[in-house]
């Protein structure tokens, strides 16, 4: 749907920090990001008017939306420029619209958003026959917010894209359709607030039986926890249902009844945290490797840390001594760990399932020395780029230690692009714009289709590397082409590859 202005706003301007420095078109002083003075914003604030949702314009739009997802580039559809004059949405009821835009929606606009991703701009500009170039995508809090308040899957002003939680998914199919619609309308320049009704946005599963008096209650048992113990993991845990499913009134009772048992400080941490991917959860990674840190920390975990490593030696008796040293260490760290991330070297390939090393293989740590009876029950997630993860005798150790665990990984070689398929993965769990719960079969599930989504992307044609999925015994995998499995025990059909033989310079316990 579009917002209709008379003058032309530009809410997200391909470099924001120019804003700073620029007046208002009206020669006043300008102020904030939006770099209007605040009589201007006001005025331009009146002229927003909401489009029906079913004129000649939404019409084109479907019917573009699905020519472009099933066809082919090079032949972009004909799409008529709609006119100048504020459209207003037609009422539920099939009436006269008429309702003011509420003034979330002004600000979410204002906010920068991201440019469209180079993936979404190589499919859609040769398809619609545009540049794409100024396009700002919006799916923070308020972007979710100002859709809801719309009710709206999505909505378009200008060249400003807004999305509902949830809703911004270019690498699937129906949020692939849902882009090429609100593309339409940025092609045909309307000052018009154009949106794609809530009406046709699934229902979330968790929030179909979200029952508001429970989850007040939960957060409110976890907040006098909280009081009285520097842990706000279990409180932000209890508010993520909260900030997913109850309304925005429900979610300010909530908000502000933090602050009768927390700090200002406290609560606004907590409830920050609440609104990310994996805030609530403590993330486990290589202490070599930084940067695996780093994609924890986007994806919103409490706390990340690092396993102790040590100096590989080419000799035994050494490697035991050390292994059993780093292991012992990192038994404390993995009974509070709910996310384990993996990269570099893993030598099930070499006879020596479970060692993992840097890229020059010059440290690394041992998961064979970690000890510790029945495993850790409380790591749900396993996700490692490294070769051989998901073969017989990696996953007997990988499944032994993490016995409820998840595991996104590889049969054979890990590629050489791993960066880039920890980049898309990233990226596209936090597309999901969701909190996510790791107990929640729904959220899990949905971790495993955004892993397939980059597998799908990554790995389209590549017979070597088969990256799958471990759960419940056995493993799904890629073969290039399409999805297949195999029993994870089955030591014939899922036996590692053998490229050599490390296990005397490296044996286990």
């Amino acid at each position: 749907m579009s917002l209709g202005r008379v003058e032309q706003l530009n809410p997200s301007p391909e470099h924001s920090g120019l804003l700073l420095q620029r007046k208002c078109s009206c020669g006043g002083q300008a102020s904030g990001l939006t770099g209007e003075c605040t009589e201007c914003a006001q005025r331009l604030q009146r002229k927003l008017a909401i489009g029906p949702a079913d004129d000649q314009y939404e019409r084109e739009a479907d019917r573009i939306a699905e020519q472009v997802v099933g066809g082919s580039p090079g032949n972009a559809p004909t799409v008529h420029p709609t006119t100048a004059t504020p459209l207003r949405r037609k009422s539920d009821d099939g009436g006269a619209g008429g309702a003011a835009v509420p003034p979330v929606v002004n600000q979410a606009l204002r906010s920068p958003g991201e440019p469209l991703g180079n993936d979404a701009r190589a499919f859609f500009e040769p398809r619609l026959g545009h540049d794409f170039a100024k396009v700002r995508v919006h799916t923070d809090g308020t972007a979710a917010a100002s859709a809801r308040a719309v009710q709206a899957r999505a909505y378009t002003v200008g060249q400003d894209l807004v999305f509902a939680a949830g809703q911004y998914a270019p690498h699937s199919q129906e949020g692939k359709r849902l882009l090429a619609h609100e593309l339409t309308h940025v092609t045909q320049q309307s000052q018009v607030l154009r949106r794609a009704p809530a009406a046709k946005a699934p229902a979330d599963p968790l929030c179909e039986t979200f029952n508001f008096a429970s989850a007040r209650k939960a957060v409110e048992a976890q907040a006098k926890l909280a009081s009285k113990t520097a842990d706000l993991l279990p409180l932000i845990r209890a508010l993520k249902p909260i900030r997913r499913c109850a309304t925005a009134k429900q979610q300010t009772e909530v908000k502000d009844s933090l602050s009768s048992s927390l700090s200002t400080a406290k609560a606004d941490e907590a409830w920050a945290a609440a609104g990310t991917a994996f805030g609530g959860y403590v993330g486990f990674y290589p202490g070599y490797a930084p940067d695996v840190k780093t994609h924890l920390d986007k994806l919103g975990t409490s706390e990340s840390l690092a396993s102790n490593t040590f100096v590989l030696s080419s000799e035994g008796k050494t490697h035991k001594s050390r292994a059993k040293t780093a292991g012992a260490g990192d038994v404390a760290d993995l009974e509070r760990t709910d996310i384990v991330y993996f990269r570099g070297h893993q030598y099930a390939q070499y006879k020596a399932p479970g060692l993992f090393a840097d890229g020059d293989e010059s440290e690394g740590f041992d998961l064979r020395y970690v000890e510790k009876k029945g495993g850790f029950g409380n790591v749900k997630l396993m996700i490692s780029t490294s070769c051989a993860t998901l073969c017989q005798e990696a996953a007997s150790v990988f499944s032994g230690l993490f016995p409820n665990a998840v595991i996104l990984g590889y049969r054979k070689s890990a590629p050489l692009e791993g960066a880039a398929v920890r980049a898309d993965l990233t990226k596209r769990i936090n597309e999901l714009n969701r909190p996510l719960l790791l107990d929640q079969p729904v959220d899990v599930a949905a971790i495993i289709a955004i892993w397939k989504s980059v597998v799908e992307s990554r790995h389209k044609g590549q017979t070597a590397p088969q990256p799958g999925i471990y759960q419940g015994g056995t493993v799904t995998f890629w073969d290039g082409s399409a999805w297949q499995t195999v029993t994870a025990t089955d030591a014939k059909n899922n036996a590692c590859r053998k490229k050599g033989d490390f296990s005397d310079q490296y044996p286990s316990p």
